[in-house]
């Protein structure tokens, strides 16, 4: 019993976190670094290399 009400109270908890945007972007880095430039900004770019994605 106990065990149910704990995912029942996780359940919400889940469905908020899915539903909040990425910490992270994709895309153009040139554009993200002037975006961050342009509001003084501090932004730190990261590249994921792998073998799936050429």
């Amino acid at each position: 019993m106990q065990r149910r009400l704990l995912t029942l109270a996780c359940l919400p908890l889940m469905a908020f976190a899915s539903a909040q945007d990425r910490p992270y972007r994709e895309g153009d880095v040139d554009a993200f670094l002037a975006a961050a430039k342009r509001t003084k900004r501090p932004a730190v770019v990261l590249f994921n290399f792998d073998d799936k994605s050429g």
